[in-house]
């Protein structure tokens, strides 16, 4: 039943949304890093961080921020791929050929289940753990101490809960 429904057009059709996704995906994760690496170094002015350690953070927070923009890449790939074959005529082609809409979108459709599968069941781990590596990265680099502790200027602050309740314990 899926091979016949993909044919010859569904793999055409399927084939150009895999390059627009991929292309929005580029694209939004370029401008993504790009702006992030200049967030970072306009935190960083005071303190001496080379850009080489900037943009490692920021490739490392780049998987997380990717995660919440993949709706929309998935959106705009879409709106460009069916774009172009509407500017092409080739849906007016297509459909006068008695080909139902279903038929050529189905492979579309089943493409972006497997992508949102393997971004849920493979890309999020991935990111997860990135995104903790750069947490600690840049508690270690930009604010001077370790992930572990929490020191405000005027002192040393712990909190622990407890069977009575929460205990708060302060040090010089």
């Amino acid at each position: 039943w899926i091979a016949r429904m993909i044919g010859t057009i569904g793999r055409y059709v399927s084939r150009l949304f895999a390059f627009w996704l991929a292309a929005t995906l580029v694209a939004l994760a370029s401008v993504i890093l790009l702006l992030d690496t200049v967030e970072l170094a306009k935190r960083t002015q005071r303190i001496d961080v080379p850009l080489g350690a900037l943009v490692k953070l920021s490739l490392f927070k780049l998987p997380h921020l990717l995660m919440d923009v993949f709706p929309f890449a998935v959106l705009f790939a879409a709106m460009f791929c069916f774009g172009r074959l509407a500017r092409s005529q080739e849906l007016t082609i297509i459909r006068a050929a008695g080909i139902s809409a279903w038929r050529f979108l189905a492979p579309v459709l089943i493409l972006v289940l497997a992508v949102g599968l393997f971004r849920v069941a493979g890309f999020n781990p991935l990111a997860a753990t990135l995104y903790a590596r750069y947490e600690a990265l840049e508690t270690e680099m930009l604010r001077g101490r370790s992930g572990s502790s929490a020191a405000a200027q005027n002192g040393f602050w712990l909190r622990q809960a407890g069977r009575d309740g929460n205990a708060i314990i302060h040090a010089l």
